[in-house]
């Protein structure tokens, strides 16, 4: 395969996480400049803060 051919994407920094760290430290390295990807294993952004639910809710 050549480079042309290739489907590489080629990022700056990768997130594990869209929790609140994980938010904060993608928009700093976008606000430099950097290409970033923000890796999330649900559906929803926003991490636990997000996903978790108390019963009395």
């Amino acid at each position: 395969m050549n480079e042309s051919s290739s489907s590489t994407k080629h990022y700056d920094m990768v997130v594990i996480g869209s929790g609140a760290a994980g938010h904060h430290g993608a928009i700093q390295a976008a606000k430099l400049g950097k290409k970033v990807a923000v890796v999330e294993r649900s559906v929803a952004l926003g991490g636990g803060q997000y996903q978790h639910r108390h019963d009395s809710e």
